[in-house]
């Protein structure tokens, strides 16, 4: 949809050729790091503040949060109508409530104790009391506290799931959804140029395991474990097969003749 060559980023560099394209902040964060649903939400906000902050610097004629408008302001010594401000803040307060409609908890807390169970310093939302006392032990362990520095969260609490087993299932269960489509639509795209029109008949499933997988094959390894047979010996034991065969056919004739 918002490809290079026909997509809605070809459309509008037909219109305005200088134009700059890139991802969504999220889709450019997931690209680069093993983003969880958490750090995505965190990103969200940053996003909503600085909306909020473009707001303010607009309506006090501040466009330094915009360079590329500031430099031609500068550069050419006018100011802009009010026409043209009025519809920059109408457009970044409909980008801001677009933003509040489709996430509308993103200031909720509830689950910040997976984030940095350290921190807690009350009963978290909906939590047992059981599970607040485990809480209260883990954040407590000072060994913990270190390693926790140390990992991300999905591997800090997979490896506390021994000690703290109902703490563990609940965070790995909120920190295990996807954060974007991004995988999905990557996936589609190594679909679509696996099995073209001249590989219609091609089964991909093997090939899109390994296309989307991110373990990296030790190569090495793969052919350290596999006996391999030197060509001379392939070739010499051909050479005896065929001997054995004619050898086998004068003898054939002989009991014939």
């Amino acid at each position: 949809m918002t490809g290079k060559v026909r997509g809605v980023v070809a459309r509008i560099k037909n219109v305005a050729k200088n134009c700059n394209s890139t991802h969504c902040i999220l889709h450019r964060y997931v690209r680069y790091k093993q983003v969880n649903i958490l750090q995505a939400k965190d990103k969200l906000i940053a996003f909503s503040r600085k909306i909020q902050y473009w707001i303010s610097a607009v309506e006090q004629n501040n466009f330094e949060c915009f360079q590329t408008l500031s430099d031609f302001l500068e550069e050419s010594e006018v100011d802009l109508d009010m026409e043209i401000l009025d519809g920059i803040k109408t457009h970044l307060s409909t980008l801001q409530q677009s933003l509040s409609d489709y996430f509308p908890n993103l200031e909720n807390q509830d689950n910040y104790w997976v984030q940095n169970p350290f921190k807690i310093k009350e009963q978290p939302k909906g939590f047992h009391s059981m599970d607040y006392e485990k809480l209260i032990e883990l954040s407590s362990d000072t060994q913990l506290e270190a390693k926790f520095r140390t990992v991300s969260l999905t591997i800090f609490w997979s490896d506390v799931f021994d000690e703290y087993p109902n703490l563990a299932k609940q965070a790995i269960r909120i920190l295990l959804p996807f954060a974007t489509t991004y995988l999905c639509e990557a996936g589609f795209s190594k679909y679509v140029a696996t099995k073209t029109k001249y590989r219609n008949k091609l089964d991909a499933a093997p090939d899109m395991r390994i296309q989307l997988s991110n373990l990296t094959p030790n190569f090495k390894r793969i052919m350290e474990s596999k006996k391999q047979v030197h060509p001379s010996h392939s070739r010499f034991s051909i050479y005896l097969s065929l001997c054995f065969i004619f050898l086998l056919i004068i003898s054939m004739m002989n009991c014939f003749f």
